[in-house]
């Protein structure tokens, strides 16, 4: 984790560009769940490598986002990407929502990414982002783009 977050110290000082990276809990992996990640990246730089929080990867690891976030809070590690998935299942959906609210839903957005599966999903999304209050994002360009969001969106395919 020192060389990782040295390579990445040493890319933004080359292009003064911030790369971030995410650890992703899986299971069957050794990092299985919130514990796992704050345990792997307790010697980590918070400002170059944090946490994605999927919504179904909670629900195997039987953690609320609530759960979670406290426990990488505590830590002071970050959210780099909330992985958004399972609308068709509510409960996943309610995670979602929940993740979305705790995460974004703050003074400060925690977040550098939002993934989401297809254009469904998407629409989901932006219902959940109106949802937690920060409806009116296609009215104004994202960070570092010019292009405003209700243009046609590129959706990062999950996996």
């Amino acid at each position: 984790m020192a060389d990782l977050s040295g390579g990445l110290t040493e890319i933004a000082w080359h292009t003064g560009r911030l790369v971030r990276v995410a650890v992703e809990a899986a299971p069957q992996t050794l990092v299985t769940g919130s514990k796992d990640i704050v345990r792997l990246l307790e010697r980590a730089d918070p400002a170059r490598i944090g946490a994605c929080l999927s919504a179904a990867r909670l629900a195997e690891a039987a953690e609320s986002p609530a759960q979670a976030l406290t426990r990488l809070r505590r830590s002071r590690l970050s959210v780099v990407k909330l992985r958004l998935g399972g609308h068709a299942d509510p409960d996943l959906a309610a995670t979602g929502r929940t993740m979305l609210a705790a995460v974004l839903g703050g003074v400060h957005a925690e977040c550098d990414h939002l993934e989401v599966e297809g254009t469904e999903e998407l629409d989901a999304a932006r219902d959940e982002l109106g949802a937690v209050g920060l409806d009116g994002a296609a009215d104004r360009p994202m960070p570092g783009s010019a292009v405003p969001c209700d243009a046609e969106p590129a959706v990062t395919p999950a996996g």
